[in-house]
């Protein structure tokens, strides 16, 4: 049983297991008490805490101060029983499982489906966050108005869709709140004026219609958009249909256009040329298996393998096939052999125009035909998954519209830019996705992984409070989209850098088994591994993933891993070699050109070593022997190595 209850959301208050008011006697020691509640288990190291609350301070006198704070919060809680916080050296936690939160439960319940769980979650919300409390920090002040946002928007969340679901008074009260919450939101008085004239109040419609209007001239000096006056008309006319549901249609369809689907996939019986009855049964095989690889990716949708098997041997239009299954992607491909060997084709067409989007060629000599059926499904599955990703952005770019779907699509598309402005339009992109539904998990994927790229490429600094902020975010996404691999991708990346190897392995694991042609997972557990010092292993997972995907964007990260691995194995020359390859990519990437570096130093390539040094002078001056504990290494043995041959290439040591 819990020993004490928090409520954040509003005026803060404390209560024990007896539903006794316990008095916290400083505001700075109840926004602590916060801070460490909504952080990622609970644990905040007390680096972070100090330059949270006391940003003002030195560091020695904001470390005295926050061990002040917790001795005062100690004596406080002790009413209730032994204090929830456990407190380290380094750093400091608020036991979760002794320790109620409205937040949390706020949180956990918004995200359900269920109407009971919605309507719960609203009565939790009872003001914005802390409301009665003013910290006179600007660091914390920034942290406060960034969590009472993110509150605010997974408010209107839920007030959405209790209006979408409810009829009658909850149905205006939820429209009243959404209003309440964002005065100058159109779509909210909308929401009002909908509720109001669905329950037979046309005054009280068409009085919040004028007070929508007044409100966007005062604010913004511009009339009311034609949705809104549309709605106007149909209330002065009193075509409104009573009891929930606007005329003709559902609740949502006046409030918004139907979302961006899933592209779909039709994957055509891949051909046997010229036509040799013996390759039948493998070219079959062939074709159901990349059908079931496909239908293993959540994002995409696959017409069935006994539906497209009616269209073997005929000839096909692949734009009237689009038309005539509703598919935007077709598959084809072909079997040939000759000899001993072995060639397949593929090719991906989007449907409506006809256009090639992506083609590979496999040649193969393998005798074992159940092994080359699974390398060439997994080779296709894997790039077919990437090519979608990379066109859906290219469509959605050149779509204006702002719906939720669309501005993930872009941000994906974005995202596999690997690079500095695109890795930051990413996260913007992402960062409006979840402005439009703060309960979106895929929203919280794409930030976590743009982030950590932007920290891993040396973007944005890497400090603890982002690294918090990552695995925040990915843990949302697997809470909320536990069946999509690229969510136990993003808590994977999170892990890393957290130096979590197991835990990061156990992720990609379920993202393998979700999805085992994914074949940025398989090239993760490479990377996790390379870090974890497990060489050998590390090496033939990322072999792995460029053979299943060679034209992957993100192959260069493969061939660090394979740059470190080496490295870490004392065959520096192959090392130098991967280092080069990650370096024709990405020429300023700053682990490239540190791994490169170290490889020439440890093969007395000194005068190259300090060059490729001098280069990563000029981006990243800062980085030092002694920035470099962020690294996740598992073994300081192995940091010690690197730092080895970087202190041969004249790397000062700094601090």
């Amino acid at each position: 049983m819990a020993i004490i209850a928090l409520t954040v959301l509003g005026e803060f208050q404390t209560r024990d297991g007896a539903g006794r008011e316990i008095a916290i006697g400083s505001e700075k020691n109840r926004a602590l008490l916060c801070v460490l509640a909504l952080s990622p288990s609970g644990s905040l190291s007390r680096e972070r805490i100090a330059r949270l609350l006391w940003s003002d301070r030195a560091d020695e006198q904001a470390r005295s101060s926050l061990r002040q704070a917790l001795a005062a919060l100690r004596k406080d809680l002790a009413v209730a029983g032994p204090a929830p916080i456990i407190a380290s050296d380094s750093r400091v936690k608020l036991d979760l499982l002794r320790t109620e939160v409205d937040a949390l439960e706020f949180q956990r319940l918004a995200v359900s489906t269920e109407i009971d769980s919605l309507r719960a979650a609203i009565v939790l919300y009872r003001g914005e966050l802390l409301a009665d409390i003013e910290v006179r920090d600007a660091a914390f002040e920034e942290w406060l108005q960034a969590e009472r946002r993110r509150f605010a928007d997974l408010a209107a969340t839920v007030l959405e869709k209790l209006w979408a679901r409810e009829i009658g008074a909850p149905r205006v009260d939820a429209a009243k709140r959404l209003v309440a919450l964002d005065p100058i939101r159109e779509n909210a008085h909308r929401k009002l004026i909908q509720a109001y004239a669905e329950g037979g109040e046309r005054t009280l419609a068409l009085r919040q219609y004028e007070s929508c209007r007044d409100m966007l001239k005062a604010a913004f000096n511009v009339a009311p958009e034609e949705e809104t006056e549309a709605l106007l008309a149909r209330v002065q006319n009193d075509s409104m249909e009573r009891g929930g549901a606007p005329a003709g249609g559902n609740a949502m369809a006046a409030a918004k256009a139907p979302p961006r689907g899933k592209p779909s996939v039709a994957v055509l019986p891949f051909l046997v040329l010229p036509g040799k009855s013996t390759l039948d049964a493998f070219s079959d095989g062939l074709t159901e298996d990349i059908t079931t690889g496909l239908s293993r990716i959540k994002a995409v949708r696959v017409i069935a393998r006994s539906t497209m098997f009616t269209y073997k041997g005929r000839t096909i239009d692949i734009r009237d096939l689009g038309r005539e299954l509703g598919v935007k992607y077709v598959l084809e491909g072909s079997v040939r052999n000759s000899g001993t060997r072995m060639r397949i084709t593929a090719q991906l067409i989007e449907a409506a125009s006809g256009h090639h989007i992506w083609a590979e060629r496999i040649d193969s000599t393998s005798a074992d035909i159940f092994q080359l059926q699974d390398d060439i499904t997994s080779k296709i599955v894997a790039s077919v998954q990437t090519q979608i990703i990379l066109n859906e952005g290219r469509v959605a770019g050149e779509d204006a519209g702002e719906s939720v779907a669309n501005l993930l699509a872009r941000s994906w598309q974005q995202f596999l830019g690997l690079n500095r402005q695109p890795l930051a339009s990413s996260r913007l992109l992402a960062k409006r996705a979840l402005l439009l539904d703060g309960n979106s998990g895929m929203a919280h994927r794409m930030l976590a992984v743009a982030l950590y790229h932007q920290v891993y490429m040396g973007f944005v600094p890497w400090t603890e409070a982002i690294l918090d902020d990552i695995f925040s975010h990915a843990k949302f996404s697997i809470e909320t989209e536990d069946a999509d691999e690229y969510c136990h991708w993003a808590m994977a990346c999170a892990h890393l850098l957290r130096k979590e190897h197991a835990r990061g392995l156990a992720s990609l694991q379920r993202a393998l088994e979700i999805n085992p042609n994914c074949s940025l997972a398989h090239g993760s557990i490479g990377t996790n591994l390379a870090w974890s010092g497990q060489s050998g292993a590390a090496i033939e997972s990322n072999e792995l993933a460029l053979r299943m995907n060679p034209d992957d964007p993100t192959n260069f990260f493969r061939h660090l891993g394979l740059a470190l691995a080496h490295f870490l194995a004392s065959r520096h020359d192959k090392a130098i070699f991967h280092a080069s390859s990650v370096l024709q990519t990405r020429p300023q990437w700053w682990l490239g050109l540190l791994l490169n570096a170290a490889s020439l130093a440890q093969t007395d390539q000194i005068e190259k070593a300090r060059q490729a040094l001098g280069e990563l002078d000029l981006i990243r001056p800062e980085v030092t022997c002694g920035s470099l504990h962020v690294l996740p290494f598992l073994s300081a043995h192995n940091r010690e190595s690197l730092l080895d041959g970087l202190r041969k290439a004249g790397m000062p040591e700094g601090t």
